[in-house]
């Protein structure tokens, strides 16, 4: 499907050509923009953090060492959650049957590495991923983000068929809260 709606050249090719990660986080800051989310504003709810179902977010091998450190100053008490991220690359979780909270929440809502969380949660709301031949940009938005989801839908659905530097968006939808199902262009939200 060819698209006259190309919205920017950003990334180019030949510096990044290879790098599949470092694209995707340019296009992920760039999409975030575009879609008018200026970052957490501290909604009081925290379901991104209270939604894990059986274990918590994923921490990737690069980030261990500094999500590992982090934990370690938080003192004693947290001190078991830096040998299960080593031994499962996974934060622990606590709580009921359907949904789990992060055990680095802390009572009010704050996450008690920030500075130092994995990719996973820095990501949260919107995941950008690209198809392995480069071609397709699929873009999923978490619409369990309450204070940005009207506003940010409302822009996502002005992308639908857009390129940026030449690869076509496709758009999808997730919900937190709705056992992480995912809807793509066409479904009913």
């Amino acid at each position: 499907m060819e698209s006259n709606n190309n919205i920017d050249v950003i990334v180019n090719p030949e510096k990044y050509e290879g790098n599949k990660e470092m694209i995707k986080w340019i296009y992920h800051d760039y999409l975030l923009k575009k879609l008018g989310f200026d970052g957490c504003v501290a909604c009081g709810d925290s379901s991104c953090c209270k939604t894990f179902y059986t274990k918590g977010p994923y921490v990737e091998s690069h980030e261990k060492e500094s999500v590992i450190s982090a934990v370690e100053d938080l003192g004693r008490r947290y001190r078991h959650i830096k040998g299960i991220i080593n031994k499962n690359s996974f934060i622990p979780t606590k709580g009921g049957k359907s949904f789990n909270i992060c055990q680095l929440l802390s009572d009010d809502n704050n996450c008690l590495i920030n500075g130092s969380k994995p990719e996973r949660c820095r990501e949260f709301p919107l995941w950008v991923n690209l198809t392995d031949d480069y071609k397709i940009i699929t873009i999923t938005f978490d619409i369990s983000c309450r204070p940005y989801c009207k506003d940010v839908l409302k822009n996502m659905r002005k992308l639908k068929g857009s390129t940026i530097d030449g690869r076509l968006i496709s758009i999808g939808y997730q919900n937190s809260v709705e056992l992480r199902c995912v809807h793509y262009e066409g479904d009913e939200l």
